[in-house]
């Protein structure tokens, strides 16, 4: 029997769609670790915001939490946008892709 967190929800209910990067580019392990993370979390999907640049990291986000938003910006723009959409919804966690600020950092509950 799969385990169930606080709120309910299986690790499968913070999967997205099925993986079509490379193999071994790291965007899979990247995912793999934030799907854990938000289950250990216990985030609501339907509250959380995904914010990507362009480019394969703009994928990634389809890749888990399928049940979030998702929001893809222009090159270089997207933590300006990331910036505007928080205080608009408070209430919504965001996440930020890896190559659209600081390489290294990808999952922050908040920004």
């Amino acid at each position: 029997m799969a385990k169930i967190n606080e709120i309910g929800l299986t690790k499968k209910d913070y999967l997205g769609a099925k993986n079509t990067l490379c193999p071994g580019c790291g965007h899979t392990s990247i995912s793999n670790q934030i799907v854990a993370a938000a289950f250990e979390l216990n985030l609501v999907p339907e509250n959380v915001i995904k914010f990507s640049g362009i480019g394969c990291s703009s994928k990634s986000p389809t890749y888990f939490m399928g049940r979030s938003f998702g929001f893809n910006s222009l090159h270089g723009r997207m933590p300006a946008i990331a910036t505007g959409g928080n205080p608009c919804r408070s209430y919504i966690k965001c996440n930020r892709s890896k190559w659209g600020w600081r390489h290294g950092e990808y999952w922050n509950g908040t920004i």
